[in-house]
């Protein structure tokens, strides 16, 4: 991990420390930013446990509502997004046993239940990390500007073959290759420069 990318976990967790002590002094203007700053969270953990996206944004709500119910109970203020990542993949993985009709046990002491839970919970650096990393590479390609940004869009979002891209482009397919090339590697010094690569790694 880069020093930004660590950057980035450490002052969310500060910035979640934050939120959570206004929000245990009673200001309902830090409860909307608290739920609203883990959405991104709890439904990336939900659809990473294997739950359906409109699934996923049930947990959201029933997260959130635990959440509401059970913060003052959080010894770390800077833990809570490991909290909720755990909680999520907990409810999901009790979610996917409702759903295929197994029993489940009566207690959260079930045996077993911590391993399965903790092989299902990402890491809620993971997520924070490539939540960033992703608004990195569009803030870079958005500088890069034409042809650079639209033609790796079409390459790798759209995985749109090289005479499709050429023809959107006015471009020979045969020169699609060089700036390909030619436009990762300016991508890739970007990001370097941000922070978020070492020179070379594109």
């Amino acid at each position: 991990m880069t020093r930004r990318r660590r950057s980035v976990a450490d002052g969310r967790h500060e910035e979640d420390a934050a939120l959570v002590g206004r929000c245990l002094e009673g200001d309902r203007g830090a409860w909307g930013l608290l739920l609203s700053r883990h959405r991104p969270l709890i439904v990336a953990v939900a659809l990473r446990c294997g739950l359906k996206n409109e699934d996923a944004e049930d947990m959201y709500q029933e997260v959130c509502l635990t959440l509401l119910e059970r913060l003052e109970l959080l010894r770390d203020h800077r833990s809570l997004a490991a909290w909720v990542s755990t909680t999520t993949a907990r409810k999901c993985w009790r979610k996917r046993r409702s759903l295929r009709k197994e029993p489940i046990g009566l207690g959260d002491d079930e045996p077993g239940l911590d391993e399965r839970v903790a092989a299902d919970a990402p890491r809620p650096e993971e997520i924070f990390e490539e939540a960033a990393e992703r608004e990195a590479v569009r803030s870079a390609l958005a500088d890069l500007g034409a042809p650079c940004d639209e033609l790796l869009r079409l390459l790798f979002v759209e995985d749109e073959p090289y005479e499709s891209v050429a023809e959107t482009l006015g471009l020979a397919v045969g020169s699609i290759g060089v700036y390909r090339r030619r436009c990762l590697d300016r991508l890739g010094s970007r990001l370097a420069a941000d922070g978020w690569l070492t020179q070379g790694a594109s």
